[in-house]
């Protein structure tokens, strides 16, 4: 049977499995490939943990510039980012994320963080989703990048 992925497009790929073929964007390709290592971790034993793919997914923002970091945050609401903080319940991550909007909205979000509501998983879920569309959106534009340890500039 073909098993493959080949990238067509800057934001588009094909995933081919026997005689079918999927059409992905960077979004779902990126949650393809945690929910694979989800899976992998699955039937090692471990839990299934559909938030936690979202949030390994929200890291990716970890890969920006701090200019960068800051274009996505201000194409995105303000409740999707409380939302996707609430889920990270990180230090670093989380405050690398307050230092990059402005002053006023930190204080607000740092109030709204420290409300005693329960989380809404799927809501959470939902307001990554749409920070992660917009930022690979951005990047198909080339608005932005995201920097690895690989990435090389001529």
């Amino acid at each position: 049977m073909k098993v493959g992925i080949r990238k067509v497009h800057e934001d588009e790929w094909w995933v081919e499995a026997g005689c079918a073929t999927v059409r992905l964007n960077y979004f779902e390709v990126e949650l393809l490939n945690i929910l694979l290592q989800e899976g992998v971790r699955l039937s090692e034993g471990g839990e299934y943990n559909l938030l936690a793919g979202f949030i390994k997914l929200a890291h990716k923002l970890d890969l920006l510039s701090d200019e960068d970091l800051q274009k996505v945050l201000r194409a995105v609401s303000d409740r999707d980012l409380v939302l996707m903080l609430r889920a990270l319940n990180e230090g670093d991550f989380r405050a690398r994320i307050l230092r990059n909007v402005g002053p006023l909205l930190a204080k607000q979000l740092e109030r709204d963080l420290h409300m005693d509501a329960p989380l809404d998983v799927e809501a959470a879920k939902a307001a990554i989703e749409r920070i992660m569309r917009t930022a690979f959106e951005m990047e198909a534009r080339g608005e932005i990048e995201f920097q690895t340890a690989v990435t090389e500039y001529i």
